[in-house]
């Protein structure tokens, strides 16, 4: 399905969502507010409404008429989803299709030279799937690389209790110098699920790439989210996938990705565990960063699968970034 933007209807719905968002939140079933294409029959219109993401699954036919969420808001129609569900980690990489597995096994074999798309983890969380390194970045003050990540990927609340400081290693195997990229040096805030992390200077980073299987550098950041948007990303299991933006977040920091039907999935995967920390990019030919991947999961009232980004201009004010 082609997915047509309309830039000011959706800056429309946004202004008028700014009258309601504080009432709608007082409702406990309401997690998020958004604006983004409306769904019918399970399947994405080309009609942008607003979306509420529910706290919990949400059946009308078991709330009190007090707490039902309204079907339309001015004159605008409203779509209720679930709330997304992490997606599965599979305890074995022989769990998943064969090309997903030949992709995940190529992007865990060493590299000399670091760079978007590779496989890391905590080396002290043994038998955790890790994620993926998004890019390397740098300081805005300085040129010291860092790595880019979910945070999520590298440390756990539980694990900040025993220890302090964490290495990052690459390949995803056992940990010593050959394998050690970096070093987690503090827990940081939990506002965002992101992190960077110092990278070590014995390592060499690709000089003329950002992204695996993405030729060139990454320019920039693209801050305005635009539903219909056309997206590409680089995860270490799932590999080059390419999707379409569907919703942005009016409350939080990130934005909904639908799968680009000109492009072909395997295996209809989007995203799988382990691409967590990988870079959604602008499809159009100009490497600009737009969001940081944090979590992707089938949708039944999209009847597909979807990944959730966080604002890529908010993570790199957050940690003080550019690329």
């Amino acid at each position: 399905m082609y997915f047509k933007q309309n830039k000011a209807k959706q800056l429309e719905i946004k202004h008028l969502l700014q009258r309601h968002t504080g009432r709608l939140l007082k409702n406990p079933l309401v997690r998020d507010i958004g604006v983004g294409f409306s769904i019918e029959d399970r399947h994405l219109t080309n009609e942008l409404a607003i979306i509420i993401e529910a706290a919990v699954p949400y059946d009308a036919s078991r709330i009190a008429p007090e707490q039902r969420l309204p079907e339309r808001i001015e004159g605008i129609p409203v779509s209720i989803i679930d709330p997304p569900v992490p997606e599965t980690v599979f305890e074995s990489i022989e769990e998943i299709h064969p090309l997903i597995q030949a992709i995940a096994r190529s992007r865990n074999r060493p590299f000399d030279q670091l760079i978007g798309g590779i496989r890391i983890r905590n080396g002290w969380r043994q038998g955790y799937g890790g994620g993926t390194l998004g890019a390397i970045v740098y300081d805005r003050q300085h040129q010291t690389p860092f790595g880019l990540t979910s945070r999520h990927v590298l440390i756990s609340d539980r694990s900040w209790r025993l220890r302090r400081r964490f290495p990052v290693i690459h390949p995803d195997r056992h940990w010593n110098r050959d394998t050690e990229i970096g070093t987690v040096l503090k827990r940081g805030r939990k506002d965002l699920d992101c992190i960077r992390f110092p990278i070590h200077p014995h390592r060499d980073i690709h000089p003329t790439q950002s992204v695996l299987g993405i030729e060139g550098r990454i320019t920039g950041i693209e801050a305005e989210i635009i539903c219909g948007t056309k997206v590409m990303k680089s995860g270490s299991r799932t590999g080059l996938t390419y999707g379409v933006i569907v919703c942005e977040s009016v409350c939080r920091n990130r934005f909904i990705i639908f799968p680009d039907e000109d492009y072909q999935l395997i295996d209809g995967e989007l995203t799988l565990g382990g691409d967590s920390g990988s870079i959604w990019l602008l499809n159009d030919g100009s490497m600009r960063a737009i969001g940081l991947h944090c979590l992707g999961n089938r949708s039944k009232e999209y009847d597909a699968e979807l990944g959730v980004a966080l604002k890529m201009d908010q993570v790199a004010d957050y940690l003080n970034i550019r690329f």
